[in-house]
């Protein structure tokens, strides 16, 4: 299976629109709230409360407020901001938000009657904050054995392979209820302290969400197949937090219409860089000169060794190429001569030991070549 990078999308994230340019039709979002006595009904107008408003569709709400901030000639305007879901997309929700499908998005924001503002002004005038970027993948050909003990053994070696300094910022997700696994992932800091450095990275079991999930289990029953909700499927998510950010990952233009024009490509470059800035190089160093008392059998095989790791094979598929031909009787004693070998001659660090089982998962996602 190859990266589909053309599957990645726009999941959720805040929509920020100027309010000059945004016709309000619920008074709610703009009424100003004040704190009022309860026993005598005195007003303390020093504290205030600008209105949002939350619609609730079936099985998923859209959230409305107004928000001052500084614009982009450093001025402060009030700006209309939309909490947008691709869950809007309702029987599309697994697609993403996409350039093809933008347009029904912005048709049911305003069939919700809250604001109007017109299509272009939606897409080039309008800026996003908070976003995450989706892609789901699934079961690789070849992988065996039962599918939530598979994607353990990926949250666990992932973690391994967490920067010590970073240890205290992940965390592995397993959750049972009443003996059945309804949740399962691994996270990488919080949405609220990401930053460009440190941004909320998230890989978890999407299958368990649709099907166990309060409020998306419901969602997934209401819109989608029996077969979309069964297929065994997982989500890397990461969170841009703002502009800054953006221009970190060389992204000029954090329009809504900039964001959704991303190149698959350019996409792709932001998934990986996130998730690598937590886990340490998994390729040991290699040696260029090989120890003359070996023999000749021993030499070709570091030599091998040496050449695969340079290409970035992971450590359980160089000890089970090299001993792929060998009979069974003989296989498992071979591998022990290679392990010495391999600790003598080219690291004497613990590798990382990828199940072949899901070194593919590592491969797709980019954290291994």
């Amino acid at each position: 299976m190859l990266f589909e990078k053309e599957k990645i999308a726009f999941d959720s994230g805040k929509v920020r629109i100027p309010m000059r340019l945004v016709t309000v039709l619920k008074p709610e979002l703009t009424q100003k709230y004040v704190l009022i006595g309860e026993d005598f009904g005195d007003i303390d107008e020093t504290v205030t409360k600008k209105g949002s408003w939350r619609v609730q569709s079936n099985n998923y709400s859209t959230r409305y407020h107004i928000h001052r901030q500084g614009n982009k000639h450093k001025q402060m305007e009030d700006f209309l901001v939309i909490q947008l879901n691709a869950k809007i997309l309702e029987k599309q929700y697994l697609e993403g938000i996409t350039l093809d499908n933008i347009e029904l998005v912005y048709k049911r924001l305003l069939e919700q009657k809250v604001v109007w503002f017109n299509y272009n002004d939606f897409l080039h005038n309008s800026g996003c904050t908070d976003t995450d970027l989706k892609y789901d993948f699934s079961l690789m050909e070849g992988q065996k054995g039962e599918p939530i003990k598979l994607f353990s053994m990926f949250t666990k070696q992932l973690h391994y392979l967490t920067e010590d300094k970073y240890k205290v910022l992940c965390r592995r997700i397993q959750k049972k209820n009443q003996g059945r696994t309804d949740n399962q992932g691994i996270e990488w800091n919080t949405r609220p302290q990401a930053t460009d450095r440190k941004p909320y990275v998230k890989i978890y079991n999407k299958t368990l969400e649709l099907k166990y999930k309060q409020g998306t289990k419901q969602f997934a029953e209401e819109y989608l197949t029996k077969e979309a909700i069964s297929e065994q499927r997982y989500r890397l998510e990461v969170t841009i937090k703002n502009n800054k950010h953006w221009k970190w990952h060389k992204v000029k233009d954090n329009s809504l219409f900039g964001i959704l024009s991303l190149t698959p490509e350019h996409k792709y470059n932001i998934l990986t860089k996130c998730i690598m800035l937590y886990l340490r190089d998994a390729k040991p160093k290699q040696v260029r000169t090989v120890n003359t008392d070996l023999n000749m059998n021993d030499t070709m095989l570091v030599l091998s060794m040496n050449y695969m790791v340079d290409k970035g094979e992971p450590y359980h598929f160089i000890l089970d190429y090299l001993t792929s031909t060998m009979r069974k009787d003989t296989r498992s004693k071979a591998k022990k001569k290679l392990v010495q070998l391999y600790a003598e001659n080219i690291s004497n660090e613990k590798p990382i030991d990828y199940n072949l089982n899901v070194s593919g998962w590592f491969s797709l996602l980019g954290i291994a070549k």
